[in-house]
């Protein structure tokens, strides 16, 4: 396991590691209470596009957005909507 998985639930480690295999470089760009549970904000580059990934705090993909990696400011405009309730 990479040590950048060791905060994530096993099952959104194990996700990232059968979809994305060793040819890609991601970070855990938010770790955020919704609903009083860990949500992990994820990004996965591959093949030139970044994947978001939203995972919850069983580690279950709750949304995998695609997203040119030229994207605006994130300041601007923020990777991920408003998470539905």
């Amino acid at each position: 396991m990479k040590p950048e998985t060791q905060n994530l639930p096993p099952a959104a480690s194990e996700y990232i590691q059968d979809k994305f295999r060793e040819d890609f470089l991601f970070e855990v760009t938010e770790v955020r209470k919704i609903n009083g549970e860990p949500h992990y904000f994820v990004e996965v580059a591959k093949d030139g596009m970044i994947h978001l990934l939203h995972f919850n705090n069983q580690g279950k993909l709750v949304i995998d957005k695609l997203e040119n990696p030229f994207r605006p400011d994130l300041l601007e405009e923020p990777p991920f909507d408003e998470i539905p309730e």
